[in-house]
């Protein structure tokens, strides 16, 4: 079975994920036009190999318009890059602010005032994207994702999910990084999604509404479910993005496994550690009938989708719709009202 496995060793954001799946073999130019369907000005998106701890892979970085390349997206969001993302009602005051990427590297902080900046909601993210040509695998995961960010930030800040706004930098990055992650996804065509721990980091990250612990109560809320660990780096290194990204994607999380590697690709982090920034997919052969090792067979961080079918009844006894209830319940409803 071509399986596609995350190894999250030093965790994982939306641009490690773009550059690990190029390095692994997505074309840049057809992922570009792909994106290019979205009909967004004002970016760019380069892939430019790099190196962590001698090892080498790609780095991804999106320029915005009137960027400057040394405050360009790394996107893990508050120390190891920075999604841009917060879930804040529209009647909160105007001088309330935000920080772009909360804390970048070489200490650049860019602040950004929401009386003068517009914010992109979900609903209008949303719109964008089932409005667009790109594929309806793509659209579908990517939909997914940017749902389950936006579902996340609702509950920790006691909104509803179409009021979670994206400031309007970060919202275009974060469409680039998960449309982009899931064009990625949609071209490599996998059977079989796996990964294994997924390390979250720890200390502290500071973002718009303070100092807080890691994970990002964002974060916390995507990997209910996952197999994490903590500890390894004393930074961010599972972003809300990432977590999401994973939570739409994997089908099984496993700790130990039976399969043969056939390539791998790694994706650069921004930062320069002392252990390696990097994150590692591959591509295995693995044997669907040989059980593998220990899996996670609850699965909270996945959604089902059901369908729901409604229609008028006139003139029929109780009798009749109580068989017509259990003769319904037997073709496979799970409820009937």
């Amino acid at each position: 079975m071509k399986t596609l496995h995350f190894d999250c060793f030093a965790g994982i954001s939306g641009d490690m994920t773009l550059g690990a799946l190029v390095d692994l073999g997505v074309d840049p130019d057809a992922l570009r036009r792909e994106l290019g369907k979205l009909g967004l000005p004002g970016w760019k998106l380069e892939f430019r190999r790099d190196e962590r701890s001698g090892i080498h892979g790609v780095h991804a970085v999106v320029l915005l318009d009137g960027q400057t390349d040394h405050v360009a997206h790394d996107e893990h969001e508050h120390d190891h890059s920075g999604d841009h993302h917060h879930a804040h009602s529209h009647d909160h005051d105007s001088d309330h602010h935000h920080e772009h990427g909360h804390e970048h590297d070489g200490d650049h902080h860019h602040e950004h005032n929401h009386a003068h900046h517009a914010h992109t909601t979900w609903k209008e993210i949303r719109k964008l994207i089932e409005s667009s040509g790109i594929s309806a695998g793509t659209k579908k995961r990517a939909l997914d994702i940017f749902q389950r960010i936006a579902d996340a930030e609702a509950q920790v800040h006691g909104s509803s999910a179409d009021e979670v706004a994206f400031h309007e930098v970060g919202a275009l990055d974060s469409i680039i990084d998960i449309v982009g992650a899931a064009v990625c996804l949609d071209m490599l065509q996998p059977e079989r999604i796996t990964c294994g721990a997924v390390e979250l980091g720890g200390g502290m990250v500071h973002c718009a509404h303070g100092v807080l612990p890691v994970p990002a109560p964002a974060t916390a809320i995507l990997i209910r479910g996952m197999p994490v660990t903590s500890g390894g780096f004393n930074k961010e290194m599972t972003t809300p993005t990432g977590a999401a990204i994973l939570a739409a994607s994997v089908d099984e999380f496993i700790t130990t496994e039976r399969y043969r590697e056939i390539k791998n690709g790694y994706g650069i982090g921004t930062r320069k550690m002392e252990k390696p920034n990097l994150l590692r997919v591959s591509w295995r052969e693995t044997d669907a009938s040989s059980g593998g090792g220990d899996t996670y067979d609850k699965r909270p961080w996945q959604t089902q989708e059901l369908f729901l079918l409604e229609a008028a009844i006139d003139d029929m006894p109780g009798e009749a719709l109580g068989f017509f209830m259990e003769a319904l319940f037997a073709a496979g409803a799970l409820d009937v009202t």
